[in-house]
C-alpha cells in the first residue's frame, strides 16, 4: 500500500505541470532530485566517450610529428591523464603546422586555454587556440600574456642553448605540480645538460623504437 500511495502521488504531482520544461524549471524538491539525477548522467557520458590521445592524434598526424617520425604519444597519455577533466594551460613552444595545438584542444577540457608561441605568424587554427608571435628564448610581454600555467613543451629549436633559455623564462610561470617537457633532446651530452639543469628532471629515452637518434625528451613535475 505504501508504495502504491507514494506511486499515486509521484504521477499526480508529475501531471500538474504542463511540460518537462515546465517541470524541471520549478522549484520543488521532486525537480531539483531529477535535475540532479541528469546532471550526474551526463556528466558519466562525458567521461565514457572521451576519445583517447592515440585517437584524437590521427586527425592530425600529418600535421604534427609526435606520432609518426617520433613516439610521444603514449607517453603524453599516461602523463596528461590526470589533467584532463579540469580547466588548464598548457604552452606548447614552437607551433610549425598546429597539429599538435589542435590535438591539445581536442583533448583537453574545453574551458582549458591552449597557447601556441612561435616567431612566425599565427596560423589559422581553429577557435579556442591562442598564437604568440615571439621568441620564446628572450624576455617580452609574451611571458606575461600567458600568465601562470600548467603545462609547458618545448618543441621548437632543439638547441639546448635555446631550451635552457625558455625553460628560464617559463619556469617561474609554471604552478607547483605543472609539467614541463623538452621535446627532441639531440644527443647525450644536451641531455646530460637538461638533466643537471631542471630540478627532479628525468629522462625518457624511444630511441630504440624508430631508430631516432632525437627520439627523446626530458620532463619535471615542478615540486
Amino acid at each position: 500500500f505504501g508504495f502504491f500511495g507514494s506511486f499515486h502521488s509521484f504521477q499526480k504531482r508529475l501531471e500538474s505541470f504542463g511540460n518537462a520544461d515546465e517541470f524541471l524549471k520549478s522549484r520543488c524538491r521532486l525537480s531539483a532530485i531529477f535535475k540532479r539525477a541528469l546532471g550526474l548522467i551526463e556528466h558519466a557520458f562525458d567521461h565514457v566517450t572521451l576519445e583517447s590521445l592515440e585517437k584524437i592524434y590521427t586527425k592530425y598526424r600529418n600535421l604534427s610529428d609526435k606520432g609518426t617520425a617520433h613516439s610521444y604519444v603514449p607517453f603524453y597519455a599516461r602523463i596528461f591523464s590526470p589533467l584532463r577533466d579540469k580547466p588548464i594551460t598548457l604552452v606548447e613552444i614552437g607551433v610549425l603546422q598546429g597539429g599538435s595545438l589542435q590535438m591539445w584542444r581536442d583533448y583537453f577540457h574545453p574551458k582549458s586555454r591552449i597557447i601556441g608561441v612561435d616567431i612566425n605568424p599565427p596560423l589559422p587554427l581553429g577557435n579556442r587556440i591562442e598564437q604568440i608571435q615571439a621568441d620564446a628564448t628572450k624576455p617580452g610581454n609574451w611571458v606575461e600574456q600567458i600568465g601562470q600555467c600548467d603545462v609547458v613543451i618545448d618543441d621548437a629549436s632543439h638547441n639546448v642553448k635555446d631550451q635552457i633559455a625558455t625553460w628560464k623564462l617559463l619556469w617561474p610561470q609554471l604552478r607547483p605540480g605543472g609539467i614541463y617537457v623538452i621535446e627532441d633532446v639531440v644527443d647525450d651530452v644536451a641531455c646530460q645538460i637538461l638533466l643537471t639543469v631542471i630540478p627532479n628532471s628525468q629522462e625518457e629515452d624511444f630511441r630504440r623504437l624508430k631508430n631516432r637518434g632525437d627520439d627523446r625528451l626530458v620532463w619535471a613535475i615542478k615540486a
